[in-house]
């Protein structure tokens, strides 16, 4: 039950303050979740990418595969990572064929492991 602004300044009167401030700490911390990471299927691409090796991508259609996702959606999402600077995409031929491949940047890498540690304190509960 939702009973507005009061909600918190009720519950510090009942709870001391605790919940109050957990619940300020909860919107940090939401807060810092990375908006472009969160959309469930960007943060496929970007666990993939990220348990490769530093300097290693992976070709299109695999990762697509992998994620599940379809041709147009999937590339809309590479698009969005691309622009943040999270991924990196080279085109190149392999023979006749073009060939997509998609890594994570340093940029992505450090952005994924931020938002894996936030995610990882929200689960836990605990506040830093």
């Amino acid at each position: 039950m939702y009973i507005g602004d009061a909600f918190p300044l009720w519950m510090a009167f009942v709870n001391g303050g605790d919940l109050v401030l957990g619940g300020l700490w909860m919107r940090r911390l939401m807060a810092e979740l990375d908006d472009i990471i969160h959309q469930p299927l960007r943060l496929k691409i970007m666990a993939a990418l990220n348990a490769l090796l530093v300097s290693a991508g992976l070709e299109f259609a695999r990762l697509k595969k992998l994620t599940g996702a379809t041709d147009g959606n999937f590339r809309a999402h590479i698009e969005t990572l691309a622009k943040a600077g999270y991924a990196s995409v080279e085109e190149a031929f392999v023979g006749k064929k073009p060939q997509t491949t998609v890594a994570a940047t340093a940029a992505g890498r450090g952005a994924f492991a931020r938002h894996v540690a936030t995610s990882q304190e929200i689960i836990a509960g605990k506040q830093v």
